[in-house]
């Protein structure tokens, strides 16, 4: 576990590496906004440049699409998941072969994949009442949720 954590630290950090150098000969702007020569010497008009402007990929517009957003991830993610640990405990069913000890521990798990859905299917009318409970007791101002 620890060499697979460390192989992903240093690709992680080469590939953060490889991506500063990507862009080493673009102009570069000193404090007053003025650009610089670039790499090879040569003035940079202000004229030669191009602004380029960032666009949303999230595709919302307020804190509250981007948590509906996160829970329906986690919806797919988590229902996923939830089917395979479903196969699992059939397994575990099938493997108990009529040991009570087993079968009382494949009973558990089944519950609690039936309470996780549970969870994971009500979580959008969970995050509804956190942030309603939020914005009536004036922790959060509703305007951050809404809009704008």
């Amino acid at each position: 576990m620890k060499k697979i954590i460390l192989m992903i630290a240093i690709v992680v950090v080469v590939m953060g590496g490889l991506i500063s150098f990507v862009n080493a000969d673009a102009p570069r702007a000193n404090s007053t906004g003025v650009p610089t020569a670039n790499s090879t010497g040569n003035n940079v008009n202000a004229q030669d440049q191009t602004i380029t402007k960032l666009t949303n990929p999230l595709n919302v517009d307020s804190v509250q699409d981007v948590i509906f957003l996160a829970v329906n991830i986690a919806m797919y993610v988590g229902v996923a998941f939830a089917i395979l640990a479903l196969i699992y405990v059939g397994f575990l069913f099938i493997m108990a072969q009529g040991n009570e000890d087993k079968l009382k521990e494949a009973k558990m798990w089944f519950m609690y994949i039936i309470v996780g859905l549970a969870i994971l299917i009500s979580s959008k009318v969970i995050v509804e009442i956190v942030k309603n409970t939020l914005s009536d007791a004036g922790v959060v101002d509703s305007s951050v949720f809404n809009r704008n």
